[in-house]
């Protein structure tokens, strides 16, 4: 019996008998274990899969990593619709799976998927203004611990060329910015000061401030003190539509006889101003104090002027050439920051028009911006990032007034050009249009000091397009990159300039086809044969010997 036993577990039929039920056993093991491997990637980190596109456009780049290193809150990216319904479309699915990179990445980020149809009150909270809006295609970057949220688009998330077209995957850059925008902590938030009282329109630029970290609110310089003005981290002037006070009253009264349009507002000013006399009158009196109060004119300009040379703040003003003429204003720029300015001289750009518009139309005259190519001026580093980045995107600008710097220094403030008109700008002059090449049409104003050995600067940068503004929800146009690199070169490290997007290209979606082909094939074909093979000869080894 002993010897039948051995015979029977020595033959070769019981030895490949075995090997092939171990063989079996244990594929079988190996597929459940690669299920439940797969399962338990897909459950937690948001699906498995492989960035096989040529300009990855679903990975997270070490800039975005460096820029959110030191960001600990949670962050929730929120999508509107069910994943299922958003990965079906081509234009959703890249921003679906980068978010879920996000996820992977970082271990505050969480991707949430909530269907906006059916839960309306929980999308409501995040609609904080009336402008607000929200459809299936949204998508809501939220920080529960500050309460501060970004809602994009769809289209927010890529760029378009000048005819409309996509051409670029720019979702890192955006969601990125907006981590770093509503995770903030409260003491790191910048503050911009938007200058009211002059007719200003100030809605164009708060919401991109608010993008980048800064804390936005409205300042009146009548009112403000030059202490309180010396705290903000950025003035911004927004097309005024009447002068500010720089004059004494007697001078003053004398200009609103020959300045119809200022009248009103002078007057308004001239209101305020005694009111606020009585009111510091009144709570000295009530204190003992001996406060000195201020003169009914408070001189706006010089407190713009000492903002820049005395607190080193960093001042914009925007011009809109179909505003009034306004001497003072334009008295600052030229004798505080040598620039010479005039909105009676509006100047064209027909080159580099984005309308077919002839000479005699004056229905659109949007025209595009070249890039100063003074290489050692500090205006080039103002947009070096972008110009030398090789996209060939220039900024946007409407109709202009004729700017020019008669001097490229004048004592410690070094002046010169961030963009300029191209060679074929003209200006329409004793009723006939004259060349005026290379117009500036924004420039930079540099106020460099020497203090106990540490240098101290201030800017103030100038530009006199209507349509600046205008175009920085624009991606066909590089107005919101430039200014974006304006605000990191004084000093916002919430602007991340050194995240690229992505550009797509047939070559992209060509070789993202032939990878996924090729993966495929080894997972559906070439690893099934290798199984079927040894398990074919482990049979024929089985039966026959």
């Amino acid at each position: 019996m002993n010897n039948k036993t051995n015979k029977k577990f020595s033959s070769k039929k019981f030895k490949y008998g075995t090997s092939a039920a171990v063989f079996t056993i244990v594929f079988v093991i190996f597929i459940i274990l690669i299920n439940v491997l797969l399962s338990y990637i897909d459950s937690r980190n948001g699906g498995f899969y492989v960035d096989m596109t040529t300009e990855q456009l679903y990975g997270v780049s070490d800039a975005s990593v460096a820029a959110l290193s030191a960001v600990d809150k949670p962050v929730e990216i929120i999508f509107c619709s069910h994943k299922d319904k958003l990965t079906d479309v081509d234009v959703l699915n890249p921003i679906v799976m980068l978010a879920e990179s996000y996820e992977k990445t970082f271990d505050n980020v969480s991707v949430v998927y909530k269907d906006k149809l059916s839960d309306v009150a929980y999308f409501d909270k995040f609609k904080k203004t009336s402008t607000d809006e929200l459809n299936l295609y949204s998508i809501i970057v939220n920080s529960p611990s500050t309460g501060l949220s970004k809602i994009y688009n769809w289209d927010d998330m890529y760029k378009l060329n000048t005819e409309g077209a996509l051409f670029a995957f720019d979702g890192e850059y955006k969601l990125t910015s907006a981590i770093l925008a509503t995770a903030r902590n409260d003491e790191d938030m910048l503050s911009a000061g938007l200058v009211t009282g002059h007719g200003e329109n100030t809605h164009l630029v708060k919401h991109f401030l608010e993008d980048f970290g800064y804390n936005v609110s409205e300042v009146d310089l009548k009112l403000v003190s030059d202490k309180e003005l010396a705290t903000y981290d950025l003035l911004l002037v927004c097309n005024p539509r009447v002068d500010f006070i720089g004059m004494e009253k007697k001078e003053i009264e004398a200009a609103e006889k020959t300045e119809e349009t200022q009248v009103q507002a002078q007057n308004d000013v001239e209101a305020n101003a005694v009111s606020e006399e009585a009111d510091v009158a009144e709570e000295n009196k009530e204190n003992g104090s001996a406060l000195v109060t201020e003169s009914k004119s408070v001189n706006e300009i010089r407190k713009l002027r000492d903002y820049v040379t005395e607190s080193y703040g960093n001042l914009f003003l925007f011009f809109d050439p179909n505003g009034a003429n306004m001497p003072e204003l334009f008295s600052l720029a030229e004798d505080g920051f040598g620039v010479r300015l005039s909105n009676m001289l509006p100047i064209y750009d027909y080159k580099e028009s984005l309308t077919n518009t002839t000479q005699n139309s004056q229905e659109d005259w949007r025209f595009l911006g070249y890039y100063s190519t003074e290489t050692e001026s500090e205006g080039y580093k103002m947009h070096k990032g972008i110009s030398e980045s090789g996209t060939g995107i220039k900024p946007a600008f409407g109709i202009s007034c004729l700017m020019n710097i008669p001097k490229s220094q004048v004592g410690s403030m070094s002046i010169s050009p961030i963009v300029t008109s191209s060679e074929n700008a003209i200006v329409w002059v004793e009723n006939e249009f004259q060349a005026v090449p290379y117009v500036p049409l924004m420039t930079l104003s540099k106020y460099t000091k020497l203090v106990d050995s540490k240098e101290y600067s201030g800017n103030a940068v100038i530009s006199a397009s209507s349509s600046f503004l205008n175009e920085l929800d624009n991606p066909s146009f590089a107005n919101a990159d430039l200014f974006k690199n304006m605000l990191s070169k004084m000093g916002n490290s919430y602007a991340a300039l050194d995240i690229d997007f992505k550009v797509l290209d047939e070559s992209t979606i060509e070789v993202t086809t032939a990878d996924a082909d090729g993966m495929m094939k080894k997972l559906a074909i070439v690893i099934p044969v290798i199984i079927a093979v040894a398990g074919i000869a482990v049979f024929i080894k089985r039966k026959y010997l």
